[in-house]
C-alpha cells in the first residue's frame, strides 16, 4: 500500500518534540487533550478561546528522524529555507538542544560553570536566526528560551507571553515562565497579560506555589478547574500541595495518599510527601514509603529525597 507523505509521518509517531528533552512527566498529568480545536475559557468567559487547527505542515522526514534520535546539531544543520514553518521550528529547537547540551558536557568536564563566550556567542547566533517580527508561537517560546539562557530574563518573558498569547497550550512555556518570575509581585502584575484560557488558570495556581505564597483563593480556583476537568490527577496534586503551603499537613497527607494508592508508581511530588511524613513524625509509614519506591528506581531523586527523609528521621531519634 503507498502512503503520502504525511500518512508516513502521522505513522512513525504522532507526538510533537516540543515537550522532549528534560521536560518533566507532569505534562500528560496537566493536559486534557493534543490540539484541541474548541477549549472553554475560565468559568464567567462569554466566548470560547477557538485555536485555528489548520496544519503547520508537515515536518521534513530527515529532519525529524535527526531530532528523535537526538542527533540535534545535524537536525540543526539541515535546515532548508524552503522547507515549511514546521521544519523550521524543528531544526532551530535542534539548534537549541545542541547548544544546551554540550554547555552540560562542559560544565561535567570541570570547566567553569560560567557560560563560556563560545556557548553566549551561539546562542546569540541563534537568537539572529529569528526574526524580530515573528508571531509564530512555537518560534517564540525557543526564543524566550534563548533570551533566558542568556539571562535576558524580562525579554524572555515578554516572548513567552506572547507565545501564550498565540497558543496557550504548551505546558513547558508556562512553568518556564514561572521559572523566570521574581516573587509575587511580578507575578501579579503579569496576569493582566495573560490569555483568557483556562491554561492561565493552571499557570496562575502553579506559580503561586512555585513562589510559596498559597491562600484560600488557590481551593477556589482548582475547584473551578476541577469542574472542567475532574478526572485530572495534576489539579489532585496541586490541591495536595496548596494544603502542604497552608500547613493542614492532615489533609495534605490524606490527598497523596488517595493520588499513590491510584498510581502506585508516580513519583511527582513525592518530596513533598516524604517531608509531611518527617514533619508529622511518622517514621514507620516513612519507611514503608521510601522502601516501596527505592524498589522501582532507587536513582530518581525523589527517591533520594525520600530516603534522606529517612535518614534524618533516624539520627534524630538516635540522637534523643
Amino acid at each position: 500500500m503507498h502512503l503520502s507523505q504525511a500518512e508516513s509521518f502521522d505513522r512513525i509517531v504522532d507526538l510533537g518534540p516540543v515537550q522532549r528533552a528534560g521536560e518533566r512527566s507532569t505534562e500528560g498529568d496537566t493536559l486534557p487533550a493534543r490540539n484541541p480545536p474548541v477549549v472553554p475559557n475560565s468559568p464567567g468567559d462569554e466566548q470560547p478561546i477557538i485555536w485555528n487547527a489548520e496544519p503547520r505542515g508537515v515536518p521534513d522526514l530527515h529532519l525529524r528522524s535527526y531530532f528523535d534520535c537526538r542527533e540535534y546539531k545535524r537536525c540543526g544543520d539541515s535546515y532548508d529555507e524552503r522547507n515549511d514553518a514546521y521544519s523550521r521550528w524543528m531544526a532551530l529547537y535542534g539548534r537549541y538542544l545542541d547548544i544546551c547540551n554540550r554547555e552540560v558536557d562542559s560544565s561535567h568536564r570541570g570547566h567553569s560553570v560560567t557560560k563560556s563566550s563560545y556557548i553566549k556567542q551561539e546562542m546569540q547566533e541563534l537568537l539572529d536566526r529569528i526574526d524580530s517580527q515573528e508571531d509564530d508561537p512555537f518560534i517564540l517560546y525557543l526564543k524566550g528560551l534563548a533570551l533566558a539562557s542568556l539571562s535576558r530574563r524580562e525579554e524572555a518573558i515578554v516572548a513567552l507571553v506572547e507565545s501564550a498569547r498565540s497558543f496557550p497550550y504548551n505546558w513547558s512555556l508556562w512553568t518556564k515562565l514561572a521559572e523566570l518570575l521574581d516573587g509575587e509581585a511580578e507575578l501579579l502584575a503579569l496576569v493582566p497579560q495573560l490569555p483568557k484560557s483556562f491554561m492561565s488558570q493552571f499557570f496562575h495556581i502553579h506559580a503561586t506555589l512555585e513562589v510559596h505564597r498559597a491562600s484560600e483563593d488557590l481551593r477556589e480556583s482548582i475547584d473551578e478547574l476541577t469542574k472542567i476537568f475532574p478526572k485530572s490527577l495534576h489539579l489532585r496534586s496541586q490541591r495536595a500541595l496548596v494544603e502542604y503551603h497552608l500547613r493542614d499537613f492532615d489533609l495534605a497527607e490524606q490527598l497523596f495518599d488517595e493520588i499513590y494508592a491510584d498510581y502506585p508508581t508516580r513519583f511527582e511530588d513525592l518530596d513533598t510527601y516524604s517531608n509531611i511524613l518527617y514533619v508529622m513524625g511518622k517514621r514507620s509509614k516513612l519507611s514503608q514509603v521510601a522502601h516501596k519506591y527505592s524498589a522501582i528506581d532507587r536513582n530518581r531523586p525523589e527517591t533520594c529525597c525520600l530516603i534522606g527523609e529517612l535518614c534524618s528521621n533516624l539520627r534524630k531519634i538516635v540522637r534523643d
